[in-house]
C-alpha cells in the first residue's frame, strides 16, 4: 500500500523538476531535447503520484464496509476522478 511518505517524496521530486524546467526556459543555450526530457520526467512523476493516490483511495474504499446500493454510481477517487470501486 502506498504511503503518504512515498507521495510526498514524489511531490518533492516533481517540484524540483518544475524548478529545473523553469530555470532551463530562462537560458537560451538549453536545447529543445533537454526541455522535452525534463517535461517528460515531470509528467512521469505526476502520473506516478496519481497512480499511487488512486491505489490509496481504492484501498481505503475496499477497507470500508459500505452497504451495496443497487444502481448507485461508484465512488470517485478525489485524486483522479476515476471510479474507485471496492475490490
Amino acid at each position: 500500500m502506498p504511503t503518504s511518505t512515498q507521495l510526498a517524496e514524489l511531490a518533492q521530486q516533481h517540484r524540483m523538476l518544475e524548478n529545473e524546467l523553469a530555470e532551463a526556459f530562462q537560458h537560451p543555450s538549453v536545447g529543445d531535447f533537454t526541455l522535452a526530457e525534463l517535461k517528460r520526467r515531470k509528467l512521469q512523476l505526476k502520473d506516478e503520484m496519481a497512480r499511487l493516490a488512486h491505489l490509496e483511495c481504492e484501498s481505503v474504499l475496499s477497507a470500508a464496509t459500505m452497504p451495496t446500493v443497487r444502481n448507485a454510481a461508484p465512488a470517485r477517487c478525489s485524486s483522479t476522478a476515476r471510479p474507485c470501486a471496492p475490490a
